[in-house]
């Protein structure tokens, strides 16, 4: 019987040695690829080196006190009273228009309806080169000029005493950096945004209304100018009311969102309908009718917060964000023409309009509770119910 060739020690030693590490390169190959690709993406990331760097940092609980107070006491005041400040002077014209501001400039026809909109194209063409020096300085540079440049222009439109210099003084505006295209068609084709945008534009259409003509659609309602402004002030009493009870409601109930904004579309379209159709001799009635318009910021509120929680991938919540303010923009634009001087003091166009606005943001938020429903329901159907914890 022959006995086996023998083999040499050394050829075995030779392969076993080789395969290991033959196998520990192409491991740290693949390493060092995927460390290239994230490095890359982080490159990109706003804010991603200041997080790495805070990672070596320890922060005592005393500490993290003092800042989430610093935070608390300054940075959110500040906030506040800018929002406060912005939206004073967004609802200045309203109380112009009270005061005589259309006779003191000689405007006439339209005039008044086209100074109303040009607001709203300022804030669509001004928010966009602001929103690009956002994402590439810091944040603060950014809204510091943008506040200056508001402010400055404030200044100068004490100076117009005619149509085309009131046009002229009008406002105007001043996280990674990559865009990323597969997530725009995403964003376009998606039934949240595409309801959303819907949503927004029939909304912004008698927001348009309300912020520019609401108080001489109250005045003729057959009140003095000063019971106007009195009674103008308690629906923006409303509209916070209405905020704090909405907030209350969805932090405290789980997915209550959308039910929340619902019941105040609801609330809003049945106003507008009693305004539309109640005889003018019941005044106190259409006044309330009125006041409860202002609901309708708790449906545009849960719209912001819905794409932030609920659109993943940065562009694509970018993109989403930008649908719905261009509908925000632009159907405040076209809210000031469905008023008419010569339907005065009806106004039949202009409560038509805040109904058939509110009904079609009502539709939209329903059919967008349904679609979010089964959408939730059919992925708990195949990867189980989420993780609350």
């Amino acid at each position: 019987m022959l006995s086996p060739p023998k083999q040499d020690p050394s050829s075995n030693m030779h392969i076993e040695e080789a395969n290991p590490v033959s196998s520990r390169q192409r491991v740290d190959g693949i390493e060092e690829a995927k460390d290239a690709i994230l490095n890359e993406a982080y490159a990109n990331a706003v804010g991603y080196k200041e997080y790495r760097e805070g990672l070596e940092i320890s922060v005592s609980k005393k500490e993290n006190s003092r800042v989430r107070w610093k935070i608390d006491l300054v940075v959110l005041p500040i906030f506040l009273v800018t929002q406060a400040l912005q939206f004073m002077d967004k609802t200045a014209l309203n109380y112009a228009n009270l005061l005589g501001y259309q006779d003191t400039l000689g405007l006439h026809g339209q005039q008044f309806n086209h100074l109303s909109a040009m607001v709203y194209a300022g804030y669509f063409f001004g928010q966009y080169p602001c929103g690009w020096l956002v994402g590439r300085f810091p944040a603060q540079r950014a809204l510091g000029l943008s506040c200056f440049i508001w402010g400055l222009m404030v200044i100068i439109m004490t100076q117009c005493h005619t149509f085309s210099s009131a046009l002229a003084g009008n406002e105007i505006g001043v996280k990674t950096k990559n865009f990323n295209t597969k997530q725009v068609i995403v964003a376009l084709s998606d039934p949240k945004a595409i309801l959303l945008f819907v949503s927004g534009f029939a909304a912004a259409i008698p927001n348009g209304v309300v912020n520019s003509f609401s108080t001489i659609i109250i005045e003729d309602m057959g009140l003095s100018t000063t019971k106007t402004t009195e009674f103008k002030s308690v629906g923006d009493a409303v509209l916070i009311a209405a905020l704090f009870i909405g907030g209350t409601i969805t932090l405290n109930l789980p997915n209550s969102r959308l039910l929340t904004s619902t019941a105040a579309n609801i609330l809003c379209t049945a106003a507008a309908a009693c305004m539309a159709y109640l005889p003018r001799e019941k005044k106190w009635e259409r006044l309330a009718c009125f006041w409860l318009f202002n609901s309708q910021s708790v449906g545009f509120t849960i719209s912001l917060v819905t794409i932030s929680s609920n659109m993943a991938g940065y562009t694509h919540r970018a993109m989403a964000n930008a649908l719905v303010f261009t509908a925000y923009c632009w159907g405040n634009f076209a809210g000031p023409f469905v008023v008419k001087s010569s339907e005065a003091p009806e106004y039949k166009g202009a409560t038509f309009g805040l109904l058939v606005g509110y009904a079609i943001k009502a539709g939209c938020h329903i059919c967008l509770l349904f679609y979010m429903f089964m959408v939730n329901r059919r992925r708990d159907s195949i990867y189980g119910p989420a993780n609350k914890a």
